[in-house]
Order: C-alpha cells, then sequence, then structure tokens
C-alpha cells in the first residue's frame, strides 16, 4: 500500500482508496468497505472509511464502549514500524463513538484518554445507504506514545483495516479485513500479519 504524504487537507480526497476484501472465520459476505489513508505532512494522520450498509447496528455512544459489538470499522497502525512494535487501533461505530488504544499486542493494550480522542477529532456520517467515519491523529500526540515518526517518503508503517460486528443476531455477525488475518479464531489484534505501508512524496511534486 502507498501512502501519500500531503501538504494540504483538502489532497485528502486525491488519495488512493483501499478496500477490504478478506472474509474471515466464516464470514460469507459484507456490505462494501473501503477507505483512504494519508500523511498530512508536520501534522499527522487522515483515516476515513465508508460502508455501503444502510442501517447499520449502532448501539453504543460513549468513548472507549466496546463497539466492535456494533456494526464497525477499524484501522490499526503500528507508525513506529522499523523500531517498535508498537500499535495504535481506532475503532468506530455508526454513531461516532470511538474506542482507541495503543500497545504492543492485544494484552498489552492502554486506553487513549476522553480528551485524546476528542483532539483525534473523530466523527461518523450517517447517509442514505451508506455511513463513513474519519479521524485525524496528530503527530504530537503519536509522538508522545511512541517516538519520532519519520515523514518523508519511503519510511514503512505497518497496518491493516477492518470491518467487523460481533454482536446482533447471527446474520449481522461478521468479520473482514484488508489484509488476510490467518489464524483460526477471531483476532483482529496480529501485527504479524498487518501489511506494510510506504509513505510516498505529495501529490503536487510527484514520486
Amino acid at each position: 500500500m502507498n501512502i501519500k504524504i500531503i501538504d494540504e487537507k483538502d489532497q485528502f480526497a486525491q488519495c488512493e482508496t483501499f478496500e477490504i476484501t478478506h472474509l474471515l472465520w466464516g464470514t460469507k459476505a459484507i456490505p462494501k468497505t473501503y477507505g483512504k489513508i494519508a500523511c498530512w505532512k508536520d501534522h499527522g494522520f487522515l483515516v476515513e472509511m465508508t460502508c455501503e450498509e444502510a442501517d447499520p447496528l449502532r448501539t453504543y455512544t460513549k468513548m472507549n464502549d466496546p463497539v466492535s459489538l456494533d456494526s464497525g470499522m477499524e484501522a490499526f497502525l503500528s507508525l513506529w514500524a522499523d523500531r517498535t512494535p508498537l500499535y495504535v487501533n481506532v475503532e468506530m461505530n455508526a454513531n461516532g463513538a470511538t474506542l482507541m488504544q495503543y500497545g504492543t499486542g492485544r494484552a498489552d493494550r492502554t486506553f487513549f484518554t476522553e480528551e485524546q480522542i476528542r483532539i483525534c477529532q473523530p466523527q461518523a456520517v450517517i447517509e442514505e445507504n451508506r455511513w463513513k467515519i474519519s479521524s485525524f491523529l496528530p503527530l504530537e500526540l503519536l509522538e508522545e506514545i511512541g517516538g519520532t515518526i519519520p515523514q518523508t517518503s519511503g519510511t514503512k508503517i505497518a497496518c491493516n483495516f477492518y470491518k467487523v460486528c460481533e454482536g446482533g443476531n447471527a446474520e449481522q455477525i461478521h468479520y473482514a479485513s484488508y489484509a488476510p488475518v490467518d489464524v483460526p479464531k477471531p483476532d483482529f489484534h496480529r501485527p504479524e500479519f498487518f501489511s506494510t505501508g510506504i509513505l510516498k512524496n505529495n501529490l503536487t511534486q510527484g514520486e
């Protein structure tokens, strides 16, 4: 995956799209789900995901609620992949309820505070036949957590993106990912299966 380094926020709309296509753990189908990620130079990282689902399960409303029990979209980002296994997970439902953590594995996670989550500007929008989420991960906050993140062409990060619903009835439960996760039971906290993302020069200056 190429991740563009952009100079202006409005360039985000021009960034390439990824799609979540790997169905996991018995899932037969999911609503079409896709997204974008960009490195906003000197500011941080922008993430947007869209799901073509008309009436998503949306029960939870508070920060750090277990939103994976609803219909949720999630971004897992290891932004220091060359130095540490630390990664951040951002999980949201269609209400805009947001769970954010960081750590090196499932058993080693620290919740973002409510103030830290607000700084990340999570938003959810429900439209007629789809819903979308977006967030901004400020460079200053990320570097407080894990150290310096070079925003230069060729820098490698690791990431995966998910569509999930672990609650509701049997027909609503599903799991899917951008990069395949080859384990027998549901577990998104498997950084060994993250995809490599490579930062590329911004859109205005070319490669």
